[in-house]
This record gives structure tokens, C-alpha cells and sequence, in this order.
């Protein structure tokens, strides 16, 4: 689907195949009552860009143009979901009674005070919304209720993206004000086997130089590396960390050995969990240090700010 934007009613049906049927029914509900509230509401990011991909994705992020937590709060009455709400970023969680979650956000902008900060953010339209989002990718959004339902929309031109398999950033700002990009923008590009154009790779090798990265806590940077070890393959974005000089983000003395690579490929291709009981990123993160000294590791511990634990499993302790 990555050629001719499809039209609505087109993209409508293939929203219906492409979803299990009680997510899609879920989700016309979830429209609906949104309708009646007079607000607009899209499925928007990954979900959007991998159906354009064919890829199975069913984390659900939605949109609401107007009041975000409004709606979670009729949602919770109407259809007696539990719900988190994180009020500051007008974003929240419901949860319900089968298990399966939505992320629900207002539209919103988003203003950095400084590089690597968590952001100011004010309502706003789908389209600013979609303007603030690290890659033109990911900045699609596909309208769920109303006249409108099945309309794309892409004022970053995601699709064509999509077809050239392009990682583009969507402002010049974007590694500074939120360096956890620098992770992601490389995360995708491996797992579609696409590439970062040429103003997207400058712009990250300038803000990997000037070392925004250690603006960022300790947490957030173990976050994305969790996610980078996560992936199905994941020896792909090591080898683009090394290349970029990011490595050292775990460690500042890790190196990659092939014995560390070919232990994580063979792990990959292993049927069901890696180790019993441990998570797929944390195996892998165990073969990749395991020529680091003890010492080194709890140092590693302290940087990325590991609880007891996992310090305790990294350092035999």
C-alpha cells in the first residue's frame, strides 16, 4: 500500500482486515462515542505506518482532536475500561476487561525549554499533532469516526516515505530536543530495511558529536536500548550503534565481538524464550557485556539505573 495514497473507503476496509475483528469492533465503539462528543478521533504512528507496511501492529495509539481525558472518562463510564491518566501530557491508558489496552492523547504541540527535556504541550489539530513526531513515518494519522472515517492524513508526506524507505526526520531540532530519536531512528531503519536520508544521518551524527545523548537520564537511555535488544533482529542495530559511535552509551568500554553476535543470532532463531524466565532484551544484553569485567557492569548498572534485580543478574552479586 506504500504507491498512490489510497482513498477512505479503501483504507476503511483494508483497517478491517487488517485488524483482528473484536479490536476493530472495539474501536468502532470507541469512535462512536467519540462522535458523540463532537470530537474527531484517528488511529495515528505505528499502527498507521505498518498497516501501510502490511506488517502486523496492534498496539493501538489514538488520537482525539479536543479533549483526550474527556473522552477516557466517558469511555471508563460507557464501557467500564480502567483508566490512567497522565494529566500534564493530556494522555491516557485504558485498559479493559479482556486485557487488551489503548493509549489515548489529545492532540497536542509539544515546546522544549532545553535540549533533552521533557516537553511543554498544548492542545491542538491532528495536523500540528502529527507535525511534532520524530519521523515523517511515523506522522500519519487515519481518521476512525464520523463522515470522515478512513481519511489519511499526511501533511508530512509519510507515504511517500514509506515507498522510497526513508527514515526523515521531520524538524532540524529533532536529535537536540529529544535525543532517545538518535536510538530510534536506527531501530527502524534496521528492522524495515530502510535508511536514513542524508540530511536525517548529518543532522544525528552532529547531535551524537556534541553529545546530546548525555542530556538524557539514565532511564530513558535504558529504555531505548531495551527496545534496540528487543528487536526480532537484533544484531542489525548493534552494528549500526557501533558504526555511529553509540556503543559507548552502554558502556564506554563494550565492544562487539563476534562471539557476542553470533550468540545473539543464534538466541534469535531459538523457539520460544531465550532463557526461562528472563526477557528477550536482557539475555541479549547479557551476551553482549559478557567480556566486560565485574566492575565495568556496575558501573554499566549505575549509568542505566537498574534496579537491585537485574544488578544482581548482571554482576553475579
Amino acid at each position: 500500500m506504500t504507491g498512490k495514497t489510497p482513498k477512505s473507503a479503501q483504507l476503511k476496509q483494508e483497517l478491517k482486515k487488517f485488524l483482528p475483528g473484536h479490536v476493530y469492533g472495539l474501536l468502532a465503539k470507541l469512535g462512536g462515542i467519540a462522535e458523540k462528543m463532537n470530537f474527531p478521533a484517528y488511529l495515528a504512528g505505528g499502527i498507521v505506518r505498518d498497516m501501510m507496511l502490511g506488517k502486523k501492529n496492534f498496539d493501538v495509539d489514538m488520537v482525539i482532536e479536543g479533549d483526550g481525558l474527556k473522552f477516557a472518562g466517558r469511555v471508563e463510564k460507557d464501557m467500564g475500561a480502567k483508566t490512567v491518566i497522565y494529566e500534564k501530557f493530556y494522555t491516557a491508558e485504558l485498559k479493559f476487561t479482556d486485557g487488551f489496552t489503548v493509549d489515548v492523547a489529545t492532540a497536542r504541540t509539544e515546546k522544549y525549554r532545553s535540549p533533552a527535556a521533557l516537553p511543554e504541550v498544548r492542545k491542538s489539530s491532528i495536523e500540528k499533532d502529527l507535525f511534532r513526531r520524530d519521523f515523517t513515518v511515523n506522522a500519519m494519522a487515519l481518521r476512525i469516526n464520523g463522515p470522515g472515517f478512513g481519511k489519511l492524513v499526511d501533511c508530512c508526506k509519510g507515504m511517500k516515505d514509506l515507498k522510497s524507505k526513508a527514515i526523515r526526520i521531520i524538524h532540524d531540532r529533532s536529535f537536540i530536543d529529544d535525543p532517545t530519536r538518535i536510538f530510534r531512528a536506527l531501530r527502524y531503519e534496521q528492522r524495515y530495511s530502510f535508511k536514513m536520508d542524508g540530511k536525517t544521518e548529518k543532522l544525528l551524527k552532529y547531535a551524537v558529536k556534541n553529545k546530546y545523548i548525555d542530556k538524557l537520564s539514565g532511564y530513558r537511555t535504558r529504555n531505548e536500548i531495551m527496545a534496540i535488544l528487543e528487536e526480532k533482529d537484533a544484531v542489525k542495530p548493534l552494528r549500526r550503534m557501533e558504526e555511529l559511535g553509540l556503543l559507548k552509551y552502554i558502556h564506554p568500554g563494550l565492544r562487539l565481538s563476534e562471539k557476542a553476535l553470533n550468540a545473539i543470532k543464534r538466541q534469535s532463531k531459538a523457539e520460544g524464550e531465550p532463557v526461562k524466565g528472563k526477557e528477550k532484551w536482557f539475555c541479549n544484553l547479557l551476551l553482549l557485556i559478557d567480556d566486560l569485567t565485574i566492575g565495568q557492569k556496575e558501573k554499566l548498572c549505575r549509568k542505566l539505573h537498574f534496579n537491585s534485580y537485574y544488578t544482581k543478574a548482571i554482576t553475579n552479586n
